[in-house]
């Protein structure tokens, strides 16, 4: 008898806690509908979306399958508040949010968000004003009205997805597995060069020097008439060791991420031909480094350049060409020549600098000369009797204002 009681109770039991719950999603339901939310798109939005005391217009035929891809690069927006969460449909009042959202969910590496966008205009919510990257953008939805229900789907290059993964570490669960495993070795990297109380000048040196070192440019790939992929991406970079100057500067900025060095990707032409390079921040002032340049054509292992390590704006002018406003490049101090004394006016303080070198032990000579020529007899005067049997020069004697690279056997 007892058994039949307590069947009976839990019966009456599971039968209230079903008509609560009915009540409650029916109030949610309810409720969703009163505020026009939706978690997510429907086929027929006049079915779904019901506007109390108004006509139901038909839905537009409108169908929106916009898409950018570009391939300049440029700079992820500033860390911004989460505005918000882009699991729900976000409703938009005005442009200014909506593009907010956009920047927001590229930021966070988010794939796909839906919108509820009021008081729609093509011009207004165009995408193709969105800031173009490493990214494409598509928008897909209809419009009832002045009223549009978008999805739009973000496709993140690997180098965008790294790149933003080394400036914020809380969007490592957004990479895939290959991202992931490139990111460790990324992070191992960093690791094998930073020394505990080194200045960001001198891992900015180390990580321009391992890289120029340890990988070469891909000529093969480089006079393609389209690069493949594979030459410009990260991942393929590290791997192979060899690509071109977008594997180069998106290398140096994961690695100068890492170190908490901000560093940017610029794009521009060298000699008139398409180019990528970097600017970085050093004691809060920006520099142009252009590890690419800075790496000898054909490749020499172990051995580097300084040209182009970081040079103002006045500097790279000379070879690069570039149109943004975003970073004033016009202190000098960390540039490479300078910040290690090695610049030269005439021949006897190139011969004073030498004897420096020669008495630290160096077997390369470094230097920038400004305003004076050289020649190969000059050269032979510094070593003269100096225990040394031949040496290799680069750079133009005959040009005034050029650096050398002077590499000396015994």
């Amino acid at each position: 008898m007892k058994k039949n009681y307590f069947a009976a109770a839990l019966i009456l039991l599971c039968a209230g806690i079903y008509i609560l719950n009915y009540s409650i999603a029916h109030f949610v339901a309810t409720k969703t509908n009163e505020h026009y939310e939706i978690s997510e798109p429907a086929d027929d939005f006049g079915d779904l979306y019901e506007y109390p005391g108004e006509h139901i217009p038909e839905p537009s035929t409108d169908f929106f399958t916009q898409e950018q891809t570009d391939a300049s690069i440029k700079t992820p927006s500033p860390p911004m508040e989460p505005l918000n969460d882009y699991s729900k449909t976000i409703i938009v009042d005005d442009p200014e949010t909506f593009f907010r959202c956009l920047a927001e969910a590229r930021d966070r590496l988010i794939p796909r968000i839906s919108l509820k966008l009021n008081n729609y205009s093509d011009e207004a919510y165009d995408i193709h004003k969105f800031e173009r990257g490493k990214y494409s953008l598509s928008a897909n939805g209809k419009s009832i009205g002045k009223t549009a229900y978008m999805t739009y789907t973000f496709e993140y290059s690997n180098n965008f997805a790294i790149s933003r993964s080394c400036e914020d570490e809380t969007l490592v669960s957004a990479l895939t597995f290959d991202q992931q495993l490139t990111l460790k070795n990324l992070h191992e990297i960093k690791d094998s060069l930073i020394k505990e109380g080194m200045s960001d000048y001198e891992k900015e040196l180390a990580i321009h020097d391992y890289i120029v070192k340890n990988y070469e440019y891909d000529t093969v790939s480089a006079e393609q008439e389209k690069i493949s992929d594979s030459s410009a991406d990260i991942s393929c970079f590290l791997r192979d060791h060899k690509g071109v100057c977008e594997a180069y500067s998106y290398t140096f900025k994961a690695l100068c991420d890492l170190c908490g060095i901000k560093c940017h990707v610029i794009t521009g032409t060298l000699d008139g031909v398409s180019h990528a390079w970097n600017i970085v921040n050093i004691e809060g002032s920006y520099y142009h480094v252009d590890v690419t340049s800075d790496d000898p054509v054909p490749d020499i292992p172990q051995h580097c350049f300084y040209s182009f390590f970081n040079l103002t704006d006045a500097e790279i002018a000379k070879t690069h060409m570039f149109d943004y406003k975003w970073f004033d490049c016009s202190n000098d101090k960390y540039n490479y020549f300078k910040y290690n004394d090695y610049i030269v006016t005439n021949y006897n303080e190139l011969y004073a600098l030498t004897t420096r070198m020669l008495s630290q032990g160096y077997d390369t000579i470094v230097f920038k000369k400004q305003g004076f020529m050289l020649t190969k007899e000059d050269i032979n005067d510094l070593f003269s009797g100096k225990g040394f049997s031949s040496y290799v020069i680069t750079g133009n004697l005959q040009d005034p204002n050029s650096d050398h690279e002077i590499t000396l056997s015994r």
